[in-house]
């Protein structure tokens, strides 16, 4: 999904992630309504990744996996060229980045939780400007990983302004600015 800033693509995404409920109109999972009652088991079939990306203080290892002793896969680390970013961290896997997460910039942010999506087995991925912040290189490898998942059987939204991303995604839905 494309358009310009402002336009109600994140909003969009959020709505399909259940996070916000629609004033008028409603977001349908399997024919039906996506409400308080479904939302808890939709939101454990998704993965979503943020512009703005939040990592509870807890060590990386913990957020990827969901358990401090959890096993991280190096192939998960690796599609999701996050290898380098762990291998930088002062403590690797169990450096605990904070609130804030701090030690990160917000596209290794990402790539993190496009890393996490992979070891949950998400079934939906919800990935919101995946490319933003990254250079050309890492832009495209992220653009292969999400057409892979694709690929694999997972529906991936995206919602971005690279025009590489939208071409390489299967359809590419715009979004336009509500007449005044």
């Amino acid at each position: 999904m494309r358009g310009p800033s402002g336009v109600g693509k994140s909003t969009a995404l959020e709505l399909i992630a259940g996070l916000l409920v629609s004033d008028l109109g409603e977001v349908r999972v399997a024919g039906r309504p996506l409400d308080h009652a479904s939302a808890d088991a939709w939101r454990a079939r998704i993965a979503y990744v943020p512009q703005q990306v939040h990592i509870p203080d807890m060590s990386l290892r913990a957020f990827l996996t969901g358990n401090a002793e959890g096993e991280v896969p190096a192939e998960a680390l690796r599609r999701a060229r996050a290898e380098r970013i762990v291998a930088a961290l002062p403590e690797g896997l169990e450096t605990v980045l904070g609130e804030s997460g701090a030690g990160v910039s917000g596209g290794e942010a990402r790539r993190l939780l496009l890393a996490r999506a992979l070891i949950r087995g998400a079934d939906v991925i919800l990935a919101d400007e995946p490319t933003a912040d990254l250079d050309t290189t890492t832009g495209a490898a992220i653009i292969e990983v999400l057409k892979e998942l694709s690929t694999e059987g997972r529906t991936v939204i995206v919602a971005t302004h690279d025009p590489a991303l939208a071409g390489a995604m299967g359809r590419t839905i715009d979004l336009e600015p509500a007449p005044c």
